[in-house]
């Protein structure tokens, strides 16, 4: 009986992945995450495309070798264009990680992720005079919902900011903790706007950012740990 070559004691190694880079859970409609797209777009892991351009942002890469996007707080921002995949009617999970800089942007709120227009569907800020990360979301052009934290960042440091809308209960959460709760009434305002991130309208973030994603579902307590705890050792949180 004859072997081919490396049949016997050769170790075949695959190779590893590559950071930040592990497949899109499922639900998952935008993924902006991992490594520079070239030029000034960053590419949607996503089944649908979701292709993002950067206004102004600049790539930087951190000491675990993830790349991230740092945002001056004056004009920078990443444009997604409209698309169906991204008009979520009743339900939504944002998710992403945040370093605050500077005196945290413009505005009174400073836009860390939204679907603006008048008011938008959802969006994610940090209130200037405080400090403290918060969020909207809009049933119809006259009716919205705050979810006020008492969370105040520093600057220079990573957090990890979830907003989890369910059908009936929407829940801001920073590194895993619960922060602020609202209920509303299953819907959620849709429109045509692009996504954007690092502004809400005119109001800019001064602030590096990485691992945006949107899912079409709510994630749970357990799924935002796990990916809390997936994660974190790339930003240096442990």
């Amino acid at each position: 009986m004859s072997w081919s070559a490396g049949k016997i004691g050769t170790i075949i190694q695959k190779p590893a992945p590559a950071i930040g880079l592990s497949a899109p859970p499922i639900g998952c409609v935008l993924d902006l995450s991992g490594l520079p797209g070239g030029g000034n777009k960053i590419y949607d892991r996503s089944p649908y495309g979701n292709i993002g351009t950067i206004i102004g942002a600049t790539w930087v890469r951190l000491p675990s070798g993830l790349w991230a996007l740092s945002f001056d707080g004056s004009d920078d921002y990443i444009y997604v264009p409209d698309h169906s995949s991204l008009d979520m009617a009743t339900v939504i999970t944002l998710e992403l990680w945040i370093q605050p800089k500077g005196d945290y942007g413009s505005g009174t709120n400073a836009g860390i992720i939204a679907k603006p227009s008048s008011g938008g569907p959802w969006w994610i800020y940090i209130t200037r005079s405080t400090g403290v990360i918060n969020a909207k979301i809009r049933e119809s052009d006259t009716n919205e919902q705050v979810l006020n934290s008492t969370k105040v960042v520093s600057t220079d440091t990573w957090y990890f900011v979830c907003l989890v809308a369910n059908g009936s209960t929407a829940k801001l959460y920073i590194n895993t903790t619960e922060e602020g709760t609202v209920n509303y009434d299953g819907t959620l305002l849709t429109n045509v706007n692009s996504v954007q991130v690092g502004r809400q309208s005119t109001a800019y973030c001064e602030l590096i950012i990485g691992e945006v994603r949107i899912y079409n579902r709510a994630l749970s307590a357990l799924e935002i740990q796990n990916h809390f705890n997936r994660e974190k050792h790339l930003f240096g949180v442990w």
